[in-house]
This record gives C-alpha cells, sequence and structure tokens, in this order.
C-alpha cells in the first residue's frame, strides 16, 4: 500500500485502500494528484504504519499483510521512523 499510496491532497481513509488478500478489482491503484505546496513522502509512509499498526491491533504480522509488505520490511520502516509498538 505504501508502493501504491502516492499522496493526495484528501485524507486517506480505510476505505480507500485495498483489502489484504483481496483480488484486486479492475484499476485497484488510484492516481492521486500532488498538493501545489508539495508532499513529505515519510510522512505519508509514517502515517500508513501507524494507522495499519491500528488497525491490526498491533499484531505487526497483520500490519504488514495490511500494507502488502513482509513482516521484516515493516520492522525495518518501524526502526527508520522511531515507531514503538510494544
Amino acid at each position: 500500500l505504501v508502493r501504491a499510496a502516492i499522496v493526495s491532497d484528501a485524507v486517506i481513509e480505510d476505505v480507500d485502500l485495498p483489502q489484504a488478500g483481496a483480488a484486486p478489482q479492475g484499476d485497484v491503484i488510484r492516481t492521486m494528484e500532488i498538493p501545489d505546496e508539495g508532499i513529505v513522502l515519510d510522512e505519508l509512509e509514517r502515517r500508513l504504519i501507524e494507522s495499519a499498526l491500528h488497525k491490526a491491533d498491533g499484531n505487526k504480522t497483520r500490519a504488514a499483510e495490511l500494507l502488502g509488505i513482509t513482516r521484516r520490511r515493516l520492522y525495518s520502516m518501524m526502526e527508520r521512523f522511531g515507531i514503538k509498538n510494544d
């Protein structure tokens, strides 16, 4: 999902993200416009990770599945962004 989330000037909600394990239906990835003032991609990634961890009730395996990444990659990204989830 991090790869798929380009960015938008709108808030990205759970309904905007594909469901883990769901078969793609047509064009799952929507192109989002970058606002004129630009974006901070790291902040978007950080927020997606935090959102996935919250949705998964702290279960890192499930959060990684929601993001479409490996658990190892999730741990690496959590370390990179200083995200604690004990």
